[in-house]
């Protein structure tokens, strides 16, 4: 049974085309088989002292239609290959993309790219070189088995038994290079997972002269694939010899028994022909059955890496339900009524969670979040959302819980900006506009005007690309990116998350002002070190190791709250 569910929706889809292809495959069979009967007639023929002419035409035909089929059929198992290859990686890249933050960030990125890439393109054996190949080796053997056995029954059994000793060998073996595979698959996700980590680092790297550490846990990993690999091979390395001996075996038991009973006549030299064409027709699937059977074993090792993150539940999957108008009408906009959660991966010392927490954010209202760093407040963010689930209690959005609303539906609502704000790569343009809502030129130049990025460059700048890793641009502009997004977003709330720490003060001071400006009907939510910046918001909710510890207006929170003032006097702020 094919244990994958993109495999069995692949047959399903191309079940004419994989038909056909197996037509295709046991007609090249049978005009392979067809050709010792053939070449027999003409043996027997010559040693009768005639040739007949339309038996060599019908060979010849025989042999070139048999070659132009393999022709067809080579193609049509690769474009079938690359078919299926393209329909796992779509699979594979779309489930990457919907599972739940906590999930990525436990797995390594290297792991995802090697599942993405090397993983995907071995499963495709099993269902096209490795599965047609064993196909037609497997009705290729036992028609010629019958056959031989037909012509002589003697010859037949020694051979047969060399056989069956080799194949139940080499099956036993199969077993070994499976999980072998398996294990050289584990330990290349992990080479590339530590080597994309270097190479995002490389700075911080050079900079404290680190690289030959970094070095040698790189070539440590690298080992790890060559030995694991070499092991691969070794067990392959054992199979050869098996197949190569038990060849040679049948071979010279064939033409030392089969010279004998011609000279005794009781096979003619046409027969003995026929039979070392069958003979040789059953030993090459069998000589095949190795190394298609570790093609097949790898690629079954590759299916299950690729199905384990094509299977994985995805961030809000059964939540389809939009909202709806049934909603809470009055100015409750957010909330979090006795949310909870718990970090999954911490270190001893490390806060273990957050909560409960109850906030309410009105309609409208510019709420700010405060507190030393590590707080939670990032957490908070997320929470908000909707990239963790809290471990208890409810995110409500106009009064309905979060849970019971589509991801889409509710996300559409918000505009986030994280902390270090990376662009997509591709154009300025792409990156403001990316939803792809098509907004004028002169829109997205004026956006970029409101938040002091690319004031002094032509106007060709919405063409200017951006890597994907944002390293052309500096820390600061690809905040002022990410906030002239969330701008032009049109979305009702803004998220902001520190989204002016790689700024100086005075341009953070203008970047939070002009927020406040143009998001004067929006409803804002930020996080921020710099107490300056939010000292005019309309709620300040601190923060301090997972909890909400109070909650209210600056002046408020100077006149009872230790702690914000400790923060106000650290940064020269007065009430």
């Amino acid at each position: 049974m094919i244990r994958s569910a993109t495999l069995r929706e692949f047959i399903r889809r191309h079940r004419w085309r994989l038909g056909a292809l197996v037509v295709l495959s046991l007609l090249g069979a049978g005009l392979g088989l067809a050709q010792p009967l053939l070449l027999q007639q003409m043996f027997d023929g010559l040693t009768s002292g005639s040739v007949s002419v339309p038996a060599v035409l019908i060979l010849t035909a025989v042999v070139i239609t048999q070659a132009l089929l393999a022709g067809v059929e080579s193609y049509a198992l690769a474009r079938t290959a690359h078919d299926l290859v393209l329909q796992l990686r779509t699979r594979v890249a779309g489930r990457i993309l919907s599972l739940p933050m906590v999930h990525l960030q436990r797995v390594p990125q290297g792991e995802f790219l090697s599942r993405m890439v090397s993983d995907t393109a071995a499963s495709s054996t099993v269902l096209t070189t490795g599965v047609f190949k064993l196909l037609a080796a497997v009705v290729t053997f036992v028609v010629a088995a019958t056959l031989m056995a037909t012509i002589d029954p003697v010859l037949f059994v020694l051979s047969l038994a060399i056989t069956v000793f080799a194949t139940v060998l080499s099956t036993v073996m199969g077993r070994l290079v499976r999980a072998a595979s398996a294990q050289t698959q584990a330990a290349t996700a992990t080479l590339s997972g530590s080597f994309e980590r270097t190479l995002t680092a490389l700075p911080l790297i050079r900079a404290y002269s680190v690289s030959q550490q970094q070095l040698a846990l790189v070539v440590a990993d690298a080992g790890d694939v060559r030995n694991n690999a070499v092991r691969l091979a070794r067990l392959g390395a054992y199979m050869q010899p098996v197949m190569t001996l038990a060849a040679q075996a049948l071979l010279i038991v064939t033409l030392a028994v089969g010279g004998i009973r011609v000279a005794d006549g009781t096979l003619s030299l046409g027969e003995l022909i026929a039979f070392l064409m069958y003979l040789m027709m059953m030993v090459g699937p069998v000589s095949q059955v190795g190394s298609t059977f570790v093609s097949i074993q790898t690629g079954l090792a590759a299916v299950d890496r690729v199905e384990e993150i094509a299977s994985a539940a995805a961030e809000g999957e059964n939540r389809a339900e939009p909202l709806r108008g049934s909603v809470d009408a009055g100015e409750r906009l957010l909330a979090l009524d006795h949310v909870t959660f718990e970090y999954p991966h911490t270190s001893v010392g490390d806060v273990t969670g957050i909560g409960p927490l109850n906030l309410t954010i009105r309609r409208g209202e510019h709420v700010a979040l405060v507190g030393p760093s590590g707080s939670g407040k990032s957490t908070i963010f997320a929470l908000l959302e909707r990239f963790y689930e809290p471990s208890s209690g409810s995110v409500r959005l106009h009064g309905v819980a979060a849970r019971d609303i589509s991801l889409t539906d509710y996300r559409d609502r918000l505009a986030w900006v994280p902390q270090n704000s990376p662009p997509l790569g591709g154009t300025v343009r792409e990156n403001l506009d990316i939803e792809q809502r098509g907004l004028p030129d002169d829109v997205l130049r004026q956006a970029l005007q409101d938040v002091g990025l690319f004031v002094d460059r032509d106007a060709d700048v919405l063409d200017r690309q951006l890597t994907a890793s944002g390293n052309n641009l500096s820390g600061g502009e690809r905040q002022r990116l990410g906030v002239a997004r969330a701008l032009l977003s049109g979305r009702s709330v803004l998220l902001l998350d520190e989204p002016t720490s790689s700024l100086d003060v005075i341009s953070a001071e203008r970047l939070s002002s002009l927020v406040r400006d143009r998001a004067r009907e929006k409803t804002v939510v930020m996080a921020s070190h710099r107490l300056a910046e939010v000292r005019h918001f309309d709620k300040i909710v601190v923060i301090d190791r997972g909890s909400i510890v109070d909650a209210g207006t600056h002046d408020e929170l100077m006149d009872r709250n230790d702690l914000y003032r400790d923060l106000a006097a650290q940064q020269n702020v007065r009430a």
